[in-house]
């Protein structure tokens, strides 16, 4: 981790439209959703507070405007307090910060936003307190840097940004840097995080845990997180959710993560349903963790904990920590392939959706279903490109087995069809199953055979990869794909370009009812801001 102990930090407010009075007393709350700055042109809204460092002439003795700025976000906030007038522009500079600022409901609609044009960074240096606590109100932040805190906090999750018992507030065009969690929550709803940069993130990019529903993640772009933690089995996450409802995960961008891109799980039946993730680009997760996946679904304490979840269209390519050197092994040896996966609907999770996802070399397999009921895997590639990754023991397309304790009555309702299983070496030549390393097998099944009985199979386009279970041919109307079929089945692979080629090896697979994959709004490309505000 690096730091630059030159930077001297700095706050900066934003701003909102149709301000609504509050006063300090109301016992109840009426919270109002802030609405999107409409400014095209880059200018700046009227009326505003601004505060800028003592050095631009920031001073809490002067009355705000933009000529005569404040010098603090206390003096801003409560200023504001007393006025209809809800945005503090922060102007260019860095601010150190020693000390959380709390905004109350008597903070409700407030906008704290970078001067149009303008970078502000907030320095917390390399202290571990909360810098912006946000508790019964609707508050937005947008264009702000927040960099070089440690650690954690007591409550636990160790956010620059906390919301709690808020609704429709904004994270917008924000960086995170060299801090231990960007965005925590608890009990708010209909957040909206857009367009943030997170890189060099302890734990978490975004962290809620129960009754955050309604939450927005796009155009979000994760490099390095939780990558610089030391200690086996410790896991980070671009965004965890935790028994949260209907959550949108779309069109963000991650490259480097010590764990997974998303992390999903419930606590009790039913708290976590009608959640959608998406459209996002996911390269290098499970970096230096095992057991884990890019995107990874959790049900634990009960059968029904996620349910209703849909996983569609997202790319994900090498998941697994091959050849990264960790903190506890000697310098420079490298991480096992472990025990990850593409997607990984784990202890139960059912009634997930996995549909038109590309999987590229997952560390031990593309899709796992472990335990759980009417999970259907759809319409998905998954490709092993080997040599341009790892060469590993035990690969598999797909694993298959019940967990421990449950479900009564086995897995049932579980459906896979129509997925295309692809597997070449580096020079893309078909690699045949081998025996002696048990790899490029496209099924694993264990467990009782009551629990494979049930499983419905049918239509999969298989290349060059066999199955590892003796029930195997009760699978119906699935292809072997022959070489000269496979060969020209994508259209580049070496660059990327996971469309198929018109040829034979298309032809089958639109036999089988495969449907095209769109990649064209993928990760950060299909981000629209005009979609969310």
């Amino acid at each position: 981790m690096v730091f630059i102990s030159s930077y001297r930090p700095r706050v900066k407010p934003m701003p909102q439209d149709n301000p609504t009075v509050v006063s300090g007393s109301v016992p109840e709350m009426v919270l109002t959703p802030i609405s999107a700055t409409v400014d095209t042109q880059g200018g700046v809204e009227s009326p505003a507070f601004f505060v800028a460092t003592v050095a631009d002439g920031g001073d809490d003795s002067n009355v705000g405007d933009e000529d005569n700025p404040f010098e603090t976000y206390e003096q801003a906030r409560d200023t504001m307090r007393g006025s209809s007038t809800k945005l503090t522009y922060i102007r260019a500079g860095t601010y150190n910060r020693t000390a959380q600022l709390s905004l109350t409901s008597a903070d409700d609609n407030e906008r704290w936003e970078a001067f149009p044009g303008e970078a502000p960074v907030i320095d917390m240096g390399l202290n571990t307190f909360r810098l912006f606590d946000v508790t019964g109100n609707t508050v937005a932040f947008k264009g702000l840097k927040i960099q070089n805190q440690l650690g954690t906090n007591t409550d636990g999750d160790g956010s620059t940004i906390r919301f709690t018992n808020c609704d429709g507030g904004i994270v917008e065009s924000c960086t995170f840097d060299t801090v231990w969690n960007g965005i925590g929550a608890f009990a708010a709803t209909n957040q909206k995080i857009l367009g943030n940069t997170y890189n060099d993130i302890g734990w978490a990019g975004s962290y809620t845990n129960g009754n955050c529903d309604g939450w927005e993640y796009a155009g979000n772009s994760y490099t390095n997180i939780g990558i610089s933690r030391t200690g086996s089995g410790q896991q980070s996450w671009c965004i965890a959710i935790t028994a949260c409802k209907d959550n949108k995960i779309e069109y963000n961008k991650a490259d480097g993560c010590h764990s997974a891109f998303c992390r999903h799980n419930g606590l009790n039946a039913g708290d976590s349903t009608g959640n959608i993730i998406q459209h996002n680009e996911i390269l290098n997760t499970c970096r230096t963790n095992n057991d884990y996946a890019a995107i990874y679904t959790l049900g634990r304490t009960g059968r029904g904990d996620v349910t209703n979840t849909t996983i569609q269209f997202n790319f994900i390519k090498n998941v697994g920590g091959v050849f990264f050197p960790i903190p506890w092994t000697p310098e420079g040896s490298p991480t096992p392939a472990s025990f990850n996966f593409g997607i990984y609907l784990d202890d139960g999770s059912s009634g997930v959706t996995v549909n038109g996802n590309t999987v590229i070399n997952a560390g031990h397999g593309q899709f796992y279903i472990h335990g759980g009921l009417d999970n259907k895997i759809v319409n998905n590639a998954g490709l092993m490109v080997e040599g341009t990754h790892a060469s590993f023991s035990d690969e598999f397309f797909i694993r298959y087995a019940p967990d421990a304790g449950g479900p009564e009555g086995g897995m049932t309702g579980n459906v896979i069809e129509k997925n295309i299983m692809f597997s070449v070496n580096s020079s893309l030549a078909a690699v045949p199953y081998d025996a002696s390393t048990s790899a490029n097998k496209w099924m694993f099944i264990s467990g009782v055979t009551d629990d494979f009985a049930t499983l419905v199979m049918r239509n999969n386009i298989r290349f060059e990869n066999i199955a590892n279970h003796a029930d195997i041919d009760t699978e119906t109307s699935s292809v072997d794909l022959t070489e000269a079929e496979g060969d020209g089945l994508f259209v580049d692979i070496v660059n990327d370009d996971f469309n198929l080629a018109v040829g034979d090896g298309r032809t089958a697979a639109l036999a089988e009812g495969w449907d095209e994959i769109n990649y064209t709004k993928l990760g950060l490309l299909g981000y629209d801001r005009n979609n969310y505000l």
